[in-house]
């Protein structure tokens, strides 16, 4: 009896989308090996943008928390 195939998904394009991915990836580091200073300045400014948000809502809130302890 033959065995029932789940999906589409074959071997052999899992095969060409492991292959296609590992080529993406070792050209997404050797950009990043041969330009590691702008590489750094970018995950920087994505770190900041992340960042920034979270850090507004922090300073929001204690100033919020600060001005709410001083009225009696």
């Amino acid at each position: 009896m033959r065995r029932r195939q789940l999906s589409s998904f074959s071997r052999e394009t899992f095969s060409v989308w492991l292959h296609q991915h590992r080529l993406a990836m070792r050209t997404a580091l050797s950009h990043i090996k041969a330009a590691p200073l702008s590489t750094a300045l970018t995950v920087l400014a994505i770190a900041i943008a992340l960042a920034l948000p979270n850090a507004l809502f922090l300073a929001i809130d204690a100033i919020g928390d600060a001005l709410g302890s001083q009225g009696g």
